[in-house]
């Protein structure tokens, strides 16, 4: 019985500590006037290179409608460029154009070196550590919620 009250109040801590996370970037994303998804959208493209919506989407766990939007947004701005998939032509490759690069290097290069700074500070293990964490509850959860929810694709 106090096993379970101590989990519960371990969850809520982790689902806190998590929101808060996101709530940080979401700041530094206000800062320079965009969105949440939008700098995340940047990030993606800038350190993993060309990349397709799905991809994008995967990669930060958001809806498939908003990294659309994101990539709307930075269209429009001449921030990146889409060009039909190899594979598959009605899926688009995303790639930063020259102007995207260095308007994401701006947003972002700061940013790299405020988590550089923080990974040097917790420490390679540590991280390690808070990495294979979360992906094990990640993996769990998704057989968890496989069992509990009928229609997941």
């Amino acid at each position: 019985r106090d096993s379970m009250h101590k989990e519960k109040e371990l969850l809520r801590n982790f689902y806190s500590s998590w929101a808060q996370s996101v709530s940080l970037y979401t700041r530094w994303a206000d800062h320079y006037n965009i969105s949440y998804p939008v700098l995340m959208t940047l990030y993606a493209l800038y350190s993993r290179g060309s990349l397709t919506q799905k991809n994008i989407s995967e990669f930060f766990g958001l809806p498939k409608q908003t990294v659309h939007s994101s990539v709307r947004y930075l269209e429009k701005r001449n921030y990146i460029s889409l060009t039909p998939g190899t594979r598959d032509r009605r899926e688009k490759i995303i790639f930063l154009t020259e102007e995207g690069r260095a308007y994401a290097g701006e947003l972002l290069t700061p940013l790299f070196e405020a988590e550089e700074n923080i990974c040097r500070t917790i420490g390679i293990e540590r991280l390690e550590e808070m990495i294979n964490t979360n992906d094990l509850y990640n993996l769990l959860f998704e057989k968890e919620m496989k069992r509990r929810i009928k229609h997941h694709d």
